[in-house]
């Protein structure tokens, strides 16, 4: 059971508190943890290498997911180890490519 008490906060505001009493303990009403994940998006570049190869080739050489590389592919943020996971997988990939070339 979530109940809801008014506070007063200083003179004039009243702030609002949250008490969930299965786990009792107090927690304000906001959302969010207020951090900042660590994503970036990748080099432009790399991600034009990438777009060479399918997701699911991506996938496998990588170990990430498919929404990770469909967001990779998308220039949108991706954790720094999946990020580097997908560059290696890409330089694999294109070393795989050569030598089958060069036979």
């Amino acid at each position: 059971m979530v109940e809801v008490k008014p506070l007063r906060a200083s003179a004039g505001d009243v702030a609002a508190q949250v008490i969930d009493w299965r786990c009792k303990r107090q927690r304000p009403s906001i959302c969010g943890s207020g951090r900042k994940a660590k994503t970036r998006s990748a080099d432009p570049l790399l991600i034009q290498k990438a777009r060479r190869y399918g997701v699911r080739q991506l996938m496998r050489a990588s170990g990430a997911s498919q929404h990770s590389v469909e967001r990779f592919l998308n220039g949108e943020g991706v954790h720094p180890a999946t990020r580097a996971s997908l560059e290696k997988a890409i330089a694999q990939l294109e070393q795989q490519a050569r030598t089958i070339k060069c036979d």
